[in-house]
């Protein structure tokens, strides 16, 4: 019966990927080499159950394909990465999705958005990604920062070089998600007073990816260093003498409100201590900080907002104690017993683990495919052109 029930989901899975990737440009190498990526990764995330593994391997594809194609574009159509003037008047550079949590408040005190973006068409533009973000918070939720991030794949490589961390943050992890909070908020404070997006502008380390605002001179060049420097102490440095996605839980404020946002969404990750042994590998392994030590060792166990539903957790516990549940059924609710086969059927088919997986990686397969389909098609035209 599990090979049925994968058969199936695999089945489903690959119409999603045809829809998504395929049927936009069928004739695109690219989008049949990232297709049959895709659909491997998704076949052994359900055969083997290691959603944790292979969702990594996805990622850190998506992390590196996604910076390719955005550079690339963004060189082609302004010249480089460096925003001038000119760009920024244009009204042509992507909605960066560090914006978010500020949108809201400017349509709302504002009615305008001050600052340059596509409004409509593609998963970049204002309405796209206001769409995505609304969707996902009620399906996958925190999920976000660990399933579809096209930036968290660098913290999550540079968490896992070491086996052990130089700094642990067992005992500092809530005071980290609460600075987080309160950054995000005083952030976006500032920027409906000024209507600057003030993060985009002088506070994002992923601006080596997405784009430096500078406005030239002395103070332009002292920005764009800021933030080179806050990208290698935030995004590498701190992940890998911590193990922990250091700049995910401290400073992003799309975690922030993604945290908020978490209730809302359909699934939450349970421990069970009746099974737990207290070996403690979730909490080390936990890259959100997510899993509060004390609760466990009080037996008391809980898991925090900023749980991003990664399945790390599920898949180091040596006793199986912890597992994705429906956060509209009271825990601890015994899972009735199927009579028939059928019954046994629809009641693997509904396994709050399948479904979470599964509806959080078609969130990835239809944001990350654009950008990896472009990047892929761009390397096989470089590779053509050499030869």
């Amino acid at each position: 019966m599990t090979l049925l029930i994968s058969g199936l989901y695999i089945a489903c899975m690959v119409l999603m990927v045809k829809l998504f990737v395929i049927a936009g440009s069928p004739s695109s190498i690219g989008s049949w080499l990232y297709s049959l990526f895709l659909v491997v990764i998704f076949s052994r995330m359900i055969l083997t159950r290691r959603f944790s593994k292979y969702r990594r391997i996805g990622t850190s594809v998506f992390t590196l394909l996604f910076a390719l194609s955005y550079i690339w574009t963004m060189v082609d159509n302004y010249g480089s990465i460096l925003l001038g003037e000119a760009a920024v008047l244009s009204g042509t550079i992507p909605f960066n999705p560090f914006l978010l949590p500020v949108l809201p408040l400017y349509l709302i005190f504002s009615r305008s958005l001050p600052f340059s973006a596509v409004i409509t068409g593609g998963v970049l533009s204002v309405t796209g990604l206001a769409l995505i973000w609304s969707m996902v918070a009620i399906t996958i939720g925190k999920g976000w920062c660990s399933w579809v991030c096209p930036f968290g794949g660098y913290e999550d490589f540079f968490s896992r070089i070491r086996k052990k961390p130089l700094i642990h943050l067992d005992g500092f992890a809530n005071r980290l998600h609460i600075f987080n909070t309160w950054f995000a908020a005083i952030v976006v404070l500032l920027s409906v007073l000024f209507l600057i997006p003030v993060y985009i502008y002088y506070l994002n380390p992923f601006s080596l990816i997405t784009g430096f605002y500078n406005t030239g001179g002395l103070i332009g060049l002292c920005i764009t260093a800021f933030l080179i420097i806050l990208y290698i102490c935030l995004v590498i440095i701190l992940p890998y003498l911590t193990k922990k996605r250091f700049q995910c839980i401290s400073y992003c404020p799309l975690g922030a409100l993604q945290n908020l946002e978490s209730r809302a969404a359909c699934v939450r990750t349970v421990i069970d201590m009746d099974a737990c042994d207290q070996c403690m590998k979730c909490v080390y392994e936990c890259r959100f900080s997510a899993i509060d030590k004390s609760s466990i060792q009080s037996r008391k166990p809980m898991v925090l907002s900023s749980c991003a539903h990664c399945g790390e957790c599920i898949e180091v516990c040596p006793n199986k104690a912890i597992r994705f549940e429906y956060s509209f059924v009271r825990s601890g609710t015994t899972k009735p017993s199927a009579q028939s086969r059928f019954a046994r059927v629809v009641q693997s088919l509904i396994d709050p683990e399948r479904v979470y997986v599964f509806s959080a990686f078609v969130f990835f397969v239809f944001f990350s495919s654009p950008f990896a389909t472009d990047a892929l098609n761009r390397i096989i035209a470089c590779i053509g052109g050499l030869v």
